[in-house]
């Protein structure tokens, strides 16, 4: 018994770890974002992808979390349908790519504790609310500031959900 309670710990342990590293990747990628939009796509993505790993090493997702994927994939399938023309053609694989990922990651994270599941939402919802100001010909501020304290807040949930 006392073996078992070790290993837990252990892999809890390592599980927060790996969460950790996703958050360090994520604040890197925000200054990436700035000077190379696609390269800090893509290391935002490899924090998401680390989130993922953390979420498989905690809690074992079950059917709900396969359900909340396929819902997610389909709602993000049809948004990318409705808007498709807005999208550059040489970026829509790398965004479905990369919301094919949110959606996982957000599916995974519902099997965790629910501050978890709050953090990925808001994270996610930012990063659609962030799509969708690129495709709009005006920029809304108030987009723009619902989008920054959604990921902010995601951001701080998942970093708070590992400590208490």
């Amino acid at each position: 018994m006392i073996r078992k309670a070790r290993f837990v710990s252990m892999i809890i342990l390592a599980a927060s770890v790996v969460m950790t590293a996703g958050l360090i990747a994520c604040m890197l990628a925000d200054g990436l974002l700035c000077v190379r939009f696609m390269v800090g796509g893509a290391v935002f993505a490899v924090g998401h992808l680390l989130y993922i790993i953390a979420f498989c090493m905690m809690n074992r997702p079950g059917w709900g979390s396969l359900a909340l994927f396929i819902a997610l994939i389909l709602l993000a399938t049809w948004l990318f349908s409705r808007f498709r023309t807005r999208v550059n053609p040489k970026r829509f694989f790398p965004a479905y790519a990369y919301a094919t990922v949110l959606c996982v990651m957000v599916a995974l994270a519902a099997a965790q504790r629910p501050m978890f599941l709050a953090g990925a939402a808001l994270f996610a919802f930012s990063d659609a609310t962030l799509a969708y100001l690129g495709m709009m010909e005006h920029r809304s501020r108030r987009l723009d500031n619902i989008s920054l304290g959604a990921y902010f807040t995601g951001q701080f949930l998942l970093a708070l959900a590992l400590i208490i």
